[in-house]
């Protein structure tokens, strides 16, 4: 209501409207959410406003939108329209911890321009993690890292209360056990392992409820330790009497990787009596804790050899061996009567005494008693050693040879006594 003075009339009193037109666009007010978590869509308000706080329902400018955040998702490019009336609701997404801004500018009218302060807290639930701090170690040494959560946008997730599982890539490891943070680590906690096995290891964490949120610390180097513990023997194959035949002696730490570092001395010992043994030796830095020695066993059978160093000792057992090519011929006769038939007993030996199980040679038999002669081929069932039926029919000391057919150099000659019948 209002009231109007007309100069040449008397005062008219009466009422009328009158509609106000909002100015041109002055100003951006932004209504933005002062505090979001990362990864949490929020709606940001814009008021176009002219030079008196109304409302500036006639702006058709187009609006740009920019943060601090570079993982931000912001609304596009957009023109208000007739539909707008100097307001719209958008959309942004804030992704990176911290106080950021989020801010608006018009494209045509840098006095359009307006920043907000938003603080966005880290998501709580583990995206990945990352493991630090444990050094080239040794075996057996523990060492402390550290775990550090982070939430799907990199930002340490201090409210992360969930638990997380260890593994690694060295089986023997000492892991720390499931362990489920607290607010009061603020997504930051220290562990300690111990590693074992020697070489490249790696330590890995995993968020138990999300397999696919997981750190991994690479490219740990585990030295072996320099203490020995124990000796192994092996490598020696299965063999023919007589034959050298290489093996390997390693030195072991608590935790089977070489000690690379050992310097002491080993002896060798065999349950062959009669086994050819590497001479005493001590290990050089050269050889890291392992070495390649030769070593001729010469009985037949199953045997071992074994490798002693202070207080440890480590054996090749099982060892086969077999007996070597028929050297030589054991002949045992008993009392022998003149004339009366009597069996000899022929063993095929090697050269160092072992029976000759396999020999299928033919061997003659031959006498100072002219009258004495025969031959014997051996088979699978004598199993090197033979019953040859022979006799005597001259009275008195009388010699008899056995030889190898095709071989006569392989021979035996035994003296015996003929008695009167």
């Amino acid at each position: 209501m209002f009231s109007v003075s007309d100069s040449t009339n008397a005062l008219v009193n009466g009422s009328a409207s009158l509609t106000v037109i909002p100015g041109a666009a002055a100003s951006v007010v932004i209504a933005a959410p002062a505090s979001t978590t990362a990864g949490v869509a929020q709606t940001i308000n814009v008021s176009v406003l002219d030079a008196f706080g109304n409302i500036a329902t006639s702006y058709r400018g187009t609006v740009v939108f920019a943060s601090s955040d570079a993982q931000a998702v912001l609304p596009a490019n957009y023109t208000f329209d007739n539909k707008d009336s100097g307001f719209h609701a958008f959309t942004a997404t804030l992704k990176t911890a911290g106080t950021g801004t989020l801010s608006l500018g018009d494209t045509a009218n840098a006095a359009l321009a307006k920043q907000v302060a938003v603080n966005v807290n880290a998501a709580t639930t583990a995206g990945s993690f990352t493991v630090t701090g444990i050094p080239t170690t040794v075996a057996g040494a523990a060492r402390s890292f550290t775990v550090t959560v982070k939430d799907a946008f990199g930002n340490v997730a201090n409210g992360y209360t969930g638990t997380v599982n260890f593994s690694s890539s060295d089986v023997q490891a000492g892991l720390p056990a499931s362990y489920s943070f607290t607010t009061a680590d603020a997504g930051v906690h220290t562990f300690s392992a111990t590693l074992k096995t020697a070489g490249l290891q790696s330590v890995t964490v995993r968020d138990a409820a999300n397999a696919a949120a997981i750190g991994i610390q690479t490219n740990i180097i585990v030295k072996a330790s320099a203490v020995a513990a124990s000796v192994t023997v092996s490598g020696y194959p299965a063999t023919v009497a007589g034959t050298a035949q290489n093996f390997i002696v390693r030195v072991n730490d608590l935790y089977g990787n070489l000690c690379s570092a050992y310097t002491g001395t080993v002896t060798f010992s065999s349950n062959d009596a009669k086994a050819v043994l590497p001479a005493v030796y001590t290990f050089t830095a050269n050889d890291a804790g392992v070495h390649t020695f030769s070593a001729t066993l010469r009985t037949a059978g199953t045997k071992s050899i074994t490798v002693t160093t202070g207080a440890l000792t480590g054996s090749q057992a099982g060892i086969a061996v077999a007996a070597g090519a028929v050297a030589n011929f054991q002949v045992l006769a008993p009392t022998i009567t003149q004339g009366v038939g009597f069996k000899l007993t022929v063993t095929a030996l090697d050269a160092f005494g072992n029976t000759v199980t396999g020999y299928r040679g033919k061997v003659n038999l031959t006498s100072s008693n002219s009258s004495g002669s025969n031959s014997y081929s051996f088979s699978s069932k004598d199993n090197g050693v033979a019953q040859i039926s022979y006799s005597l029919n001259t009275l008195g000391t009388q010699t008899i040879k056995v030889a190898d057919a095709l071989n006569p150099a392989i021979f035996t000659i035994i003296t015996v006594n003929v008695l009167k019948k």
